[in-house]
């Protein structure tokens, strides 16, 4: 048995959970809680809450959709504002999980 993990997936859901973490508000479902703080950068996660969090992780379209791009790598699929945003955190989320 072999198991994956799908990098640029971890990295969005991450995210979104920091955008929920950071509204005080109770968790939607689908947003645990981050397992220890993490310091991403706050531009990513400023995007995220007002861009992402909002949406409903399993019952949305267009997240579906995303999803599917993340999980495969297929980043050139996601728009172009989504790209930068994951890459440009991404060097901070390697130093909590190389």
């Amino acid at each position: 048995m072999q198991l994956h993990s799908a990098y640029w997936l971890n990295l969005h859901h991450v995210l979104y959970a920091a955008a929920w973490a950071g509204r005080g508000a109770a968790l939607r479902p689908g947003a645990e809680t981050l397992p220890a703080p993490i310091e991403l950068p706050r531009s990513a996660v400023d995007w995220y809450d007002l861009h992402v969090a909002d949406r409903d992780l399993l019952f949305d379209e267009g997240m579906e959709a995303l999803h599917w791009h993340l999980a495969t790598s297929d980043l050139a699929s996601i728009p172009h504002e989504h790209r930068e945003v994951l890459t440009a955190a991404a060097t901070t989320y390697d130093t909590y999980w190389p």
